[in-house]
């Protein structure tokens, strides 16, 4: 029984935030006005931004309506495939390299479908269209400079 503690212990501990150690930003000459920019923060900043507010604008409209359609409940399932995708790739990761980084991917590509689903709920029909053919277009333009 004890072993079985310790294991979800240390399990547990996993999820424990990590103290992290402050970066000292390198030195800037001020008046050359250059400003160094860390684009890996302002993009998971941008990330989180869009897909709080996504969700915001779509929990209000589904207050004011209070029956629920069936874009909120695919909405719900796109937010649930994304959270597995990254939570079973940040486990995966030290014994499988090579599939961690797939299963990231798949978890983006939920994300991004979640926050396009999540947008488009209260938008007239003529605006979902556009909207979503902004998304085929995208991901179309993604795949093909993957490939090539």
């Amino acid at each position: 029984m004890s072993t079985i503690f310790t294991h979800l212990c240390q399990l547990f501990q996993k999820f424990l935030p990590q103290p992290v150690p402050v970066p000292v930003p390198p030195q800037v000459d001020v008046e050359a006005g250059a400003q160094p920019l860390d684009l890996e923060v302002l993009h998971n900043n941008m990330v989180n931004f869009c897909l709080a507010s996504a969700t915001a604008i779509a929990l209000t409209y589904a207050q004011i309506h209070s029956n629920y359609s069936p874009t909120f409940h695919v909405l719900s399932f796109e937010i649930i495939l994304c959270f597995a995708s990254f939570f079973v790739s940040k486990f995966m990761k030290p014994k499988f390299p090579a599939i961690a980084p797939v299963l990231e991917g798949v978890g983006v590509f939920f994300a991004v479908t979640a926050f396009f689903t999540a947008i488009t709920i209260p938008f007239p029909l003529c605006l979902q269209i556009i909207t979503w053919l902004l998304y085929a277009i995208s991901f179309l333009v993604i795949l093909v400079s993957t490939l090539f």
